[in-house]
């Protein structure tokens, strides 16, 4: 069991892309090293967070909440997102896949 968690938080770490695992409220629950480099935050910092912090003022949460119906239905959806830096006015586009796991 202890090798399979090992295996599988390798692979979550060394992922190409950034993965936040969150709660309905956006509350960080945990990243992937991706997060922590292109977000320029440590993993405590990023666990103290919640998706607001990570995103431009023009793209409220809200937004996201109204999609979560549809994901807790099982359904998934792909958009594009003005994300930023929690510490910093560095925004940038990501392009996000809201999925529930």
């Amino acid at each position: 069991m202890q090798q399979s968690k090992e295996l599988l938080q390798k692979v979550f770490d060394n992922v190409y892309n950034a993965i936040f695992i969150h709660d309905v409220d956006g509350k960080v629950l945990n990243v992937n090293n991706k997060v922590l480099s292109l977000y320029g935050v440590s993993l405590s910092q990023a666990l103290e967070l919640s998706i607001p912090d990570f995103s431009d003022i023009n793209n409220p949460f809200e937004k996201v909440k109204e999609m979560w119906n549809g994901v807790v239905k099982g359904e998934k959806f792909l958009f594009e997102w003005k994300a930023k830096r929690p510490f910093e006015n560095f925004t940038f586009d990501v392009e996000v896949f809201l999925t529930r796991i």
